[in-house]
C-alpha cells in the first residue's frame, strides 16, 4: 500500500515540475515596498506591479482601497493612482501606489501580504516611533529606574526587552496535538531560529551574507497520557547552523522563490546505549511558491541532504529515512491550510507521510481564540527517531498550532 502511494507522489511531484509558468490571459501581479524600511505611526507606502504577459492587450481594476497584512496586524491602504480600469499593453508592466498608516506597536522586520489579491509577499523593517524619535544621546529606559512620566504602559513594558530579543524568530511549525494509538499519546514541536549578526554593524554591511547566518533549534517530542506515570515516548533534538536568505522576483516554472535555507544540523534523541540515535547532516532547502486564484497559494519546499558521519547508532537509517523529503503547502493566507510532508527511503516502499490541516480559531470563536485549529494524520515508518525502523499504525491527532 505505501509503495503506491510513494509512485503516486513521485508522479505528482513530476507534474508539478512541469506546471505552466502562466494560464492564458492571466495577468501577473507582484508586491513590492516603497521602502524596504518605515515608521510606526507613520505613513507607509506599497507598489503592485503588475504584468501583461500576453500577446494582447489586458484591463485591470484594482481596488480603491485594500487590506495589507503587515506581521499579525491588518494595514488599511487607499490607491493614489486615478485612471482605472487600466488597459495594459503586451509585455509591459505598471506600478500602482497603495499608501496606508502603520500601528503603533509594530516593530521589527515583517511579512506583508495583500488579503485580496494573490500578488506574493514582501518585507518590510519597522522601527518603532519611539526609537525611531529617540536622539542618539538617549538610550533605552533601564529596567532599574522609574520610568518617564508620559510613558504609556506598552513603552514602559518594551523598555524591559532584552537588547538582542528581535534577533529571534520563529522557525518551523509550534503545535500540540492529541490523540489515541496504542493509547493516548500527544505530540508536540517548538523551533526558534536567531540571527548571529546586526544586520545593521559594520562586519554584515561590509559581508551581507554573514547577516543571514542563523542559529536554529528544533524539538519533536512524543508523550504518553495513557500510562500511569506518562513518560515521554522518545525527543528528537535538532539544534543546527543555517544560512537563511529572502529573494523577490526569481520564478521556476511559474513558482517565485521564496528563500533559500542551508546548512549543518544534528539530530539525537538524548539517549544512551541501545536506545541511542542520532546522525549529522548538510541540507538545503527552497521555497517556492505559486499564487493562486481569491489569495490561495501553493507552497513547495524540497529539501535534499547527506549525511556526513558513520550512523554508527543507527546504520540503516537511510534505507528509512533516504536523502530527501518534501514539504508541500496549498492554502489561503488567513484561511484553510493543507501541508504535507513526505520521505522516501532508499529501501522500496519505505517511508512516511504527515499531513497537517490548520484553520484559524479566530474564526470559530469570534476573533477570540489566537491560533489554530490542527488535524494531524502520520502514517509510515519512523515518527520517533527511536523507531526510526519501525512502522506502527496510522496515527491521527487534533489540537492547535501557534506557527504553521
Amino acid at each position: 500500500m505505501f509503495g503506491g502511494s510513494m509512485r503516486t507522489i513521485r508522479l505528482a511531484f513530476l507534474l508539478l515540475l512541469a506546471w505552466p509558468s502562466g494560464l492564458p490571459g492571466a495577468l501577473e501581479y507582484r508586491l513590492m515596498t516603497g521602502d524596504r524600511s518605515a515608521r510606526a505611526s507613520g505613513e507607509w507606502t506599497v507598489l503592485v506591479a503588475v504584468t501583461n504577459p500576453d500577446a494582447i492587450e489586458a484591463g485591470v481594476d484594482l481596488p480603491e482601497r485594500t487590506v495589507a497584512r503587515v506581521g499579525s496586524r491588518s494595514v488599511q491602504l487607499e490607491r493614489k493612482m486615478e485612471g482605472f480600469p487600466l488597459g495594459i499593453a503586451p509585455g509591459t508592466t505598471v506600478l500602482v501606489e497603495y499608501r496606508g498608516i502603520l500601528p503603533d506597536d509594530l516593530d521589527g522586520l515583517l511579512a506583508v501580504e495583500l488579503e485580496v489579491l494573490a500578488a506574493g509577499r514582501c518585507y518590510v523593517e519597522v522601527v518603532s516611533g519611539d526609537e525611531a524619535g529617540r536622539s542618539p544621546s538617549t538610550g533605552p529606559t533601564s529596567p532599574m529606574k522609574p520610568a518617564p512620566v508620559g510613558k504609556s504602559s506598552r513603552e514602559i513594558e518594551e523598555s524591559r526587552v532584552p537588547r538582542f530579543a528581535r534577533n529571534i524568530s520563529f522557525y518551523e511549525p509550534i503545535y500540540f496535538v492529541v490523540g489515541p494509538r496504542v493509547s493516548l499519546n500527544a505530540k508536540f514541536q517548538l523551533g526558534f531560529k536567531y540571527r548571529l549578526l546586526s544586520e545593521e554593524a559594520s562586519l554584515a554591511a561590509a559581508m551581507p551574507a554573514l547577516g543571514d547566518l542563523y542559529l536554529g533549534y528544533t524539538q519533536t517530542s512524543l508523550w504518553d497520557l495513557g500510562s500511569e506515570s506518562k513518560p515521554f515516548l522518545d525527543t528528537s533534538y535538532k539544534p543546527g547552523l543555517f544560512y537563511y536568505e529572502q529573494y523577490s522576483g526569481i520564478r521556476f516554472f511559474g513558482f517565485e522563490l521564496e528563500w533559500i535555507e542551508g546548512g549543518y544540523q544534528h539530530e539525537s534523541n538524548g539517549q544512551g546505549g541501545e536506545d541511542s540515535r542520532s546522525l549529522n547532516t548538510v541540507y538545503v532547502r527552497p521555497s517556492l511558491r505559486y499564487d493562486l486564484p481569491k489569495d490561495w497559494y501553493l507552497r513547495f519546499m524540497p529539501r535534499g541532504f547527506v549525511y556526513i558521519d558513520d550512523l554508527s547508532d543507527n546504520p540503516d537509517l537511510p534505507e528509512y529515512r533516504g536523502y530527501f523529503d518534501l514539504s508541500l503547502k496549498i492554502g489561503q493566507l488567513n484561511g484553510l491550510e493543507l501541508s504535507t510532508l513526505v520521505r522516501i527511503g532508499t529501501e522500496p516502499g519505505v517511508g512516511s507521510f504527515q499531513l497537517d490541516l490548520t484553520y484559524p480559531m479566530d474564526r470559530l470563536f469570534f476573533g477570540n481564540a489566537a491560533s489554530f485549529l490542527h488535524l494531524q494524520y502520520f502514517d509510515g515508518w519512523g515518527e520517533t527517531l527511536l523507531n526510526y525502523d519501525q512502522r506502527l499504525p496510522s496515527q491521527v491527532r487534533i489540537g492547535f498550532t501557534l506557527l504553521r
